[in-house]
């Protein structure tokens, strides 16, 4: 599994959680399993806030094991009770994880910093690669731009702001979503960001279609 390159641009093409499930006749040791869930978590999705591992079909041994040693990442389904209280379980905890995620979300949203929007070779966007740039298309573009500070902080902040509209609209807020982008279009068309500009045009248009759709 490799990193979407265009997570940076796309908010909502990072992976936010891991969902791992563990059928417990096949491990002896609980301890085991979180490790290796963890370490492949570590691998695959270093980028993710949440992790979930679900246990099903516990034995006695296992039940013993969670009750002497607890593991934050890992949820029990206690065996027994039939499909139904399985589904109810199971449900129960998928609102749970709902409600995890708007936290992170939320949380992202509030305190994130203009600072840590990336820029330059770290971000794929920018890259001749992504954008079909030269640099005679680069110094024509300069000419018609800020000064180049107040540009780049202008850039850093409209980055910001698509973000933020990202995540706003993932969490079905789509009127905060759709200030942020129009926040981004504005910052993003006066320092000559133009790949941003364009998402935060789409950002705006997918907003307004949720809306009208709600």
């Amino acid at each position: 599994r490799k990193k979407s390159r265009t997570s940076d641009l796309h908010r909502q093409r990072q992976v936010v959680a891991v969902l791992g499930v563990v059928h417990c006749p096949w491990t002896p040791s609980l301890q085991g399993a979180h490790t290796e869930f963890s370490k492949m978590c570590s691998l695959l999705f270093p980028e993710a806030p949440i992790q979930r591992c679900l246990l099903a079909n516990p034995t006695k041994d296992h039940l013993h094991q969670s009750r002497e040693r607890s593991y934050e990442s890992m949820i029990v389904f206690q065996p027994g009770g039939g499909l139904r209280h399985l589904e109810h379980e199971f449900s129960f905890w998928l609102h749970d994880l709902a409600a995890q995620i708007l936290a992170e979300l939320e949380h992202w949203v509030l305190n994130a910093s203009p600072l840590g929007m990336p820029m330059g070779p770290a971000c794929y966007a920018d890259s001749p690669e992504f954008t079909c740039s030269s640099p005679a298309m680069e110094d024509v573009a300069r000419r018609f731009t800020l000064d180049e500070d107040e540009a780049h902080e202008k850039k850093r902040w409209g980055r910001l702001m698509k973000t933020k509209g990202d995540l706003c609209l993932m969490a079905g807020s789509c009127q905060d979503a759709f200030d942020h982008y129009r926040t981004c279009s504005d910052l993003a068309r006066v320092s000559n960001d133009l790949v941003w500009y364009g998402g935060a045009v789409e950002g705006m248009a997918t907003a307004r279609v949720l809306q009208a759709l709600a």
